[in-house]
C-alpha cells in the first residue's frame, strides 16, 4: 500500500496519466535499488521536488537521477527534496542563469528548454574544477545559495553513469523486484502472513454486526446499572458493609 501511495502521488505531481503507473513504479524502484535512497525516502523527496520539477520541465527520470545521486552523498528524504527544489528555483532565476552561463555552461538547449540538471551541474563542476578552493566555494554559494550549497556542490562531482543507466533501462524493474522478494523463505512467510491477514479481515467483517449489537447492549446495560446504583445508594452501602 505504501509503495502504491508513493507512486500515485508522484504520478499526479508530474501530471502523468494512469497508463504511466508502471513507468513510475519502475523508475522509483530502480532508483531505490541503485542508490542509498529507500522507496520511502524517495517518496518523501518527491513530495517537495516533483511539483517544481514538473514546472521546470524535468522528466520523472531526470528528477529521480538527481535525488538518487543526492542520497549517495547522505542527503535523503525531505532534505533531498528541499535541496533539489531550491536548486531548481535558483537555476530558473535569470540572474543565476547568467552566472552559470558566464562559466561557459549552457542552462537551456537549442529549443530554449532547460537541460537536465545532472548535465548542467556536471558541466559546472568541470568548469570550476581547476579553480582554487575558496574561489570555487564562492561560485557555488552564488549559484546555489546557503540552503542548497551542500547538495549542489556534491552534484557537480556526482558520478551519474550507473544510476542513469539503471533508470534509463528501468522497464520491468518493479515486477522483477517483486518476483525476487516473493522468492525463497522470506516470500513464503510474506504470502502466509498476507493469507492470515486476509482471514483475520474476513472474520472481523463477519463478526462486525453481532459485535456491534453486543457492544450497544453492554453499553445500555452499564448505563442502566449505573443509574440503579445512583438511585439505591443505601442498598449498595448496606451490601458492601455485609
Amino acid at each position: 500500500p505504501e509503495a502504491s501511495n508513493i507512486a500515485a502521488a508522484t504520478l499526479r505531481s508530474f501530471g502523468m496519466g494512469a497508463e504511466d503507473m508502471t513507468r513510475v513504479a519502475d523508475v522509483m524502484t530502480a532508483t531505490a535499488n541503485n542508490s542509498a535512497q529507500t522507496l520511502t525516502d524517495l517518496g518523501e523527496a518527491m513530495k517537495y521536488t516533483a511539483p517544481v520539477a514538473a514546472e521546470y520541465g524535468l522528466t520523472l527520470e531526470d528528477t529521480a537521477k538527481s535525488l538518487g545521486a543526492l542520497a549517495n552523498f547522505g542527503i535523503k528524504g525531505s532534505m533531498a527534496g528541499t535541496t533539489m527544489k531550491n536548486i531548481l528555483l535558483r537555476m530558473a532565476d535569470p540572474a543565476i542563469r547568467g552566472q552559470i552561463e558566464a562559466l561557459g555552461v549552457s542552462v537551456t538547449n537549442a529549443q530554449g528548454s532547460f537541460r537536465g540538471v545532472s548535465d548542467i551541474l556536471n558541466d559546472v563542476g568541470q568548469a570550476v574544477n581547476d579553480l582554487p578552493d575558496a574561489e570555487r566555494l564562492s561560485i557555488f554559494n552564488k549559484i546555489f545559495g546557503m540552503r542548497a550549497i551542500a547538495g549542489g556542490a556534491k552534484l557537480t562531482t556526482a558520478a551519474f553513469e550507473r544510476l542513469n543507466s539503471a533508470i534509463d533501462n528501468a522497464a520491468g524493474t518493479s515486477a522483477e523486484t517483486a518476483k525476487v522478494m516473493d522468492g525463497g523463505l522470506g516470500g513464503v512467510f510474506r504470502r502466509l502472513y498476507s493469507a492470515v491477514e486476509g482471514i483475520a479481515v474476513a472474520v472481523g467483517e463477519a463478526l462486525a454486526g453481532p459485535l456491534s449489537s453486543l457492544s450497544e447492549w453492554l453499553t445500555k446495560a452499564a448505563g442502566a446499572a449505573s443509574a440503579w446504583v445512583e438511585q439505591n445508594q443505601g442498598i449498595v452501602i448496606a451490601i458492601a458493609a455485609v
